[in-house]
């Protein structure tokens, strides 16, 4: 198996989360977050969900502003 075109942490799904991101013509915060999402529990664990939560809170500050964020 290549590792680089066909990683484990992505090729569980039945769609690899790129392919519904391109597909869908997802921003990338949001693609980085179903990215961070669907890796976590084979690929880097808590890392990245905080990763994915810091991609909600930039886009929570970019759509709605500082005043929105929770620490």
């Amino acid at each position: 198996m290549d590792i680089v075109k066909t990683p484990p942490h992505y090729t569980q799904w039945e769609i690899e989360p790129v392919e519904f991101i391109m597909k869908n013509k997802i921003p990338y915060a949001e693609a980085n977050v179903i990215k961070y999402v669907c890796r976590y529990k084979k690929k880097g664990g808590v890392i990245d969900l905080k990763k994915a939560k810091q991609y909600i809170d930039i886009l929570i500050q970019y759509e709605y502003g500082e005043e929105h964020l929770i620490d």
